[in-house]
C-alpha cells in the first residue's frame, strides 16, 4: 500500500508538481545550451566584421599589456594627431575610434588562448581560437541578458508571460547571429536589459511611496557603462533623460542627476581622448559622418582631419533616407520576430499595473531617440551591422505584445479549446523560421567568412613581413588580427602612401600592400576608376605599368583563385 501510494506521489509530482518544474527547467537549458553548441561547433565561420576584428586586436593588445593600442592605423587619426602636435609612432599607436569597455572585457579571455595569437602556431586552422572564445562570451552576454529579461517581464506581468516572451527571443535567430558576431552588441543588451529592470523597480518604488534615488543612480551607472561600450548610445540616454525628466520628482532634476551620472563614469574616457589626441572623441567623431560627401572609410582613409564645407545640411539627405530605409526594414531589425512591432498597438492598451503602463513610455522614449541617432550615424548595408541598436528593445518590445496578443485573445470568443495554444505556437513557428533555416546542415556552406576574409592565407603575412614593417591594406583590421602585424588602411591616394613612407611618418617602413576582394569586387567604374579608390586602380586592377611609379615592385598573387595580391620591396615568399 506504502509503495502504490509513492508512486501516485511521483505521478502526480510528474504531472504538475515541483518534479515536473524541474523537468521542465532542464529541457529548456538543454534546449538552449545544443542550439548554442551547434552555432559555435559547426555555423560559426569566425569573425565576419571589421568591426569585431578590430576590437578583437586591441583586446590582444591589452592582454599583451601595450595598454589602449591598434595595430589598425587609420590616416585619419595620423592626420589628428598631427594637427594637435602630438607624437605619432606605429609603435604604440593610440586607438581613438571604438569604445573601451568590449575589448577590455575580451582581454582577460583571450589570455587564456596564448597560443592562438601567434599566427604560425594556430596553422591551417579556420576557425582561430580567439575567434571562439569571443563567440562564446557573447553568447554568455545574450544568456545573461535574456536571463535578466525574464525577471523583467515577471514583475510586469506574470511567471507564463515571462517564459513565453524569453523563449520567443531565444528562437530569434539575429540574436544568435549577434551575439557570435564579435561586435559588442551582446554587451550592451546585457548593460541595457539591467537598465529596463531597474526601470521596473524604479518606477513601482515611485508609485509606492518606497525611495527610488538609489535606483536612478544605479541607472546613470549602467548607462555610464553603455557609453563605453557604444558611443551612439548617447541617443538612447537622452530617451531615458526626457522620460525621467517628466515621470519622476523633482521634475527635471531626477533627469539631470542620471546624465550627471553616466556623464561622470564616461569622462575619463574623454580625458584619455583628450590627452592622446586633443579631441574629446578622437576619430570616432567622424564615423557620423558616413555618406555625407563620401563613406566613412574614405573619411577614415583621408589624410586632413578638418571638416572645412561640411554642415548641419549636408545631413539631411542622409537622414531622411535613413529613416525610410530604417522604418522599411523594421521587422528585420527587430529580428524577423511577428510580435516585437506590435508594440505600437500596445500602447494603445491600458495596463492595470503601475510599472507595466509608465515602462512602455520610458521604452518608446528611448527607442524614438535611438532611431534619431541612427538615422544620423546611419547603418551599413551588411545584415549586421554595429550601429544596429533596434536588437535592444526588441525583448521588451516582444513581452509587451505577448501580453497584448494574449489580452485580445481573451476578449474573443472562440469556441476552438485550444486557439490559445494554437495561436503561441505560430507566433514562435514564425518567428523561429530564419533560426531553423540557419542550423539545418548545408553541404555546400563554406566555413570561411569568404569573400574576403580567408584566415590562414592572411596569417602568412606574419611570416613574410617583420613586427617593425607595416602593411597597407584595404582591410587592416583582419591583417592586425589574423597576422598580428600592423596594417595601415590603404590611403587615399598613392600621393598620401609615398608620403608616408618617404618621410617615415610612422617611423616604421610601410613594405608591403595587401589587396583582397574588398577592393577587386567593387563595381570596375563607380568606385575604382572614378570612385573613392581610382589612385590605387592600376594596382588592384594589377596594371603592370603602374609598378613603375610605385616603389613596391614585386609582387604575387594569393589564394583564393588569386583574388587577393601582395605587393612588397622585394620577394619575400620564395623561401
Amino acid at each position: 500500500m506504502a509503495s502504490e501510494n509513492t508512486i501516485q506521489n511521483l505521478v502526480h509530482n510528474l504531472e504538475q508538481g515541483s518534479l515536473a518544474s524541474i523537468i521542465r527547467r532542464v529541457l529548456f537549458i538543454v534546449v538552449v545550451l545544443t542550439i548554442a553548441t551547434v552555432y559555435i561547433i559547426f555555423k560559426f565561420r569566425g569573425l565576419e566584421h571589421g568591426t569585431a576584428m578590430d576590437q578583437a586586436q586591441i583586446a590582444r593588445e591589452i592582454a599583451r599589456g601595450n595598454g589602449f593600442t591598434t595595430q589598425t592605423i587609420r590616416p585619419l587619426a595620423i592626420a589628428q594627431l598631427e594637427s594637435k602636435n602630438k607624437p605619432v609612432s606605429a609603435v604604440a599607436f593610440p586607438d581613438t575610434y571604438n569604445a573601451p569597455l568590449f575589448p577590455y572585457i575580451l582581454a582577460p579571455a583571450l589570455s587564456f588562448v596564448k597560443e592562438g595569437w601567434n599566427p604560425e602556431k594556430q596553422g591551417q586552422e579556420i576557425i582561430y581560437a580567439g575567434d571562439r572564445i569571443i563567440a562564446i562570451i557573447g553568447i554568455l552576454f545574450f544568456l545573461l541578458a535574456v536571463t535578466i529579461g525574464y525577471f523583467t517581464a515577471r514583475r510586469l506581468f506574470d511567471h507564463k508571460l515571462a517564459v513565453l516572451g524569453v523563449g520567443l527571443v531565444l528562437v530569434s535567430d539575429i540574436f544568435w547571429k549577434y551575439s557570435t558576431s564579435g561586435l559588442p552588441q551582446s554587451l550592451l543588451l546585457l548593460i541595457f536589459s539591467g537598465i529596463v529592470y531597474l526601470f521596473v523597480r524604479a518606477i513601482s518604488a515611485q508609485s509606492e511611496g518606497r525611495p527610488y534615488g538609489i535606483l536612478l543612480g544605479l541607472i546613470g551607472l549602467l548607462f555610464g557603462l553603455l557609453l563605453l561600450t557604444h558611443g551612439l548610445t548617447i541617443w538612447i540616454l537622452l530617451g531615458a533623460v526626457f522620460f525621467i525628466s517628466f515621470a519622476f520628482k523633482p521634475r527635471g532634476v531626477a533627469g539631470a542627476a542620471v546624465l550627471a551620472i553616466a556623464m561622470l563614469v564616461y569622462s575619463p574616457w574623454i580625458a584619455r581622448n583628450v590627452k592622446v589626441t586633443g579631441s574629446p572623441f578622437g576619430i570616432a567623431y567622424y564615423s557620423q559622418f558616413d555618406e555625407v560627401r563620401q563613406s566613412e572609410a574614405a573619411w577614415m582613409r583621408q589624410n586632413d582631419a578638418s571638416l572645412k564645407g561640411i554642415g548641419i545640411t549636408w545631413f539631411r539627405g542622409k537622414v531622411t533616407q535613413e529613416i525610410i530605409s530604417q522604418s522599411g526594414k523594421l521587422f528585420a531589425l527587430l529580428g524577423y520576430s511577428i510580435a516585437a512591432p506590435i508594440f505600437f498597438l500596445a500602447l494603445l492598451h491600458r495596463f492595470k499595473r503601475k510599472e507595466t503602463a509608465d515602462l512602455r513610455w520610458a521604452i518608446l522614449s528611448m527607442w524614438l531617440f535611438a532611431f534619431i541617432g541612427m538615422a544620423f550615424a546611419g547603418q551599413s548595408t551588411d545584415f549586421i551591422s554595429p550601429n544596429q541598436l533596434h536588437l535592444l528593445f526588441a525583448p521588451t518590445f516582444v513581452f509587451y505584445c505577448i501580453a497584448y496578443l494574449l489580452i485580445l485573445c481573451g476578449r474573443m470568443e472562440v469556441n476552438f479549446p485550444y486557439s490559445r495554444v494554437a495561436f503561441i505556437t505560430v507566433v514562435f513557428l514564425a518567428t523561429s523560421v530564419q533560426l531553423i533555416l540557419a542550423l539545418l546542415p548545408r553541404g555546400n556552406a563554406s566555413r570561411l567568412a569568404w569573400p574576403p576574409y580567408a584566415p590562414p592565407i592572411i596569417a602568412v603575412l606574419n611570416r613574410w613581413m617583420q613586427p617593425n614593417e607595416i602593411i597597407a591594406s584595404d582591410m587592416p583590421y583582419a591583417v592586425a588580427w589574423y597576422a598580428d602585424r600592423k596594417s595601415l588602411w590603404l590611403p587615399k591616394s598613392v600621393e598620401d602612401f609615398n608620403t608616408l613612407n618617404d618621410y617615415n611618418q610612422l617611423q616604421m617602413p610601410i613594405a608591403g600592400v595587401y589587396l583582397t576582394p574588398v577592393t577587386s569586387h567593387l563595381g570596375l567604374f563607380p568606385n575604382i576608376a572614378s570612385g573613392e579608390y581610382k589612385s590605387w586602380a592600376g594596382l588592384i586592377l594589377r596594371n603592370s605599368a603602374s609598378l613603375e611609379r610605385f616603389p613596391l615592385k614585386a609582387f604575387v598573387p594569393l589564394p583564393i583563385n588569386g583574388e587577393s595580391i601582395f605587393y612588397s620591396d622585394r620577394d619575400r615568399w620564395s623561401n
